[in-house]
């Protein structure tokens, strides 16, 4: 898997979330960062660690917003 399928599945789980499947949508970000982690990606693993938290907090919040670029 390289880390564009990573991503990918990041992002997967990330509109599942926000598309009401919570807990399948944060398996997906969860193991999204264990791959990053087992491929020594500390960067990426970071980035989606701390877009996870931003998600499931606007997630709980529905007026609230999150883009990436």
């Amino acid at each position: 898997m390289n880390l564009n399928n990573t991503k990918l599945l990041f992002y997967q789980g990330w509109v599942k979330i926000i598309s009401g499947s919570l807990e399948t949508g944060k398996q997906n970000c969860e193991q999204a960062i264990s791959i990053f982690r087992i491929l020594k990606q500390p960067g990426s693993q970071q980035a989606c660690e701390e877009m996870l938290r931003g998600i499931l907090i606007n997630q709980e919040n529905p007026n609230n917003w999150f883009v990436f670029s």
